[in-house]
């Protein structure tokens, strides 16, 4: 931080840290399978991390660097068992309840500064591992041209490369009269900023 090959980004407001990670969410054509994620383990000494029926907040900070000719669409998490990795850049394609992407899905483009990533997941009772990027495929992902800011120096390349910081995950209450998640507990849907030791 703040410096990098593909760009300069100062650390995530929330995350107050020396570093953060990169993944490569969209490359156009022939290079579509070339994709990047971030795993991180979450069980609690070989058991399930999320605990069965219970709702979690999901949340964690992204920007665009600015080597990006492209924005996209559809980053999310993807919740498993076993981590998803084989090492390789090659894309990893999921769907399903155990996928959550953003309450809006839209098109991240912000090269400067920190957009929140966020919404509400239900555990299934087997997430050991949660990883992030993009799991669909080119022709369901949207994407938007960028044009790369003037005052930046690095080379301008073709993929969608995001900048990842201050992963958080909050359990929030599932109202018993609607058996819906509460809705005001998390980020998302309220202004007021998580309390970190309660995560």
């Amino acid at each position: 931080i703040p410096n990098n090959i593909y760009g300069t980004e100062a650390a995530s407001a929330d995350g107050a840290s020396e570093v953060y990670a990169g993944i490569v969410a969209y490359k156009p054509g022939k290079a579509a399978a070339e994709r990047t994620y971030i795993t991180v383990p979450i069980s609690k000494k070989g058991k399930a991390g999320l605990t069965k029926g219970m709702a979690y907040c999901i949340e964690y900070s992204i920007s665009l660097s600015e080597s990006s000719k492209f924005a996209c669409n559809n980053l999310g998490v993807y919740f498993t068992d076993k981590n998803p990795g084989s090492g390789e850049s090659e894309a990893i394609y999921a769907s399903g309840d155990h996928v959550m992407k953003s309450a809006t899905n839209g098109i991240y483009n912000g090269y400067f500064g920190w957009d929140k990533v966020c919404n509400i997941y239900v555990a299934k009772g087997d997430e050991k591992f949660l990883t992030i990027g993009n799991f669909d495929r080119n022709e369901a992902t949207k994407f938007q041209a960028m044009k790369k800011p003037k005052e930046s120096e690095v080379e301008a390349l073709l993929h969608a490369y995001y900048y990842i910081d201050n992963i958080i995950i909050r359990q929030i209450e599932i109202d018993p009269k609607t058996k819906q998640p509460k809705l005001e507990q998390c980020a998302c849907y309220n202004a007021r900023p998580p309390k970190v030791e309660d995560s």
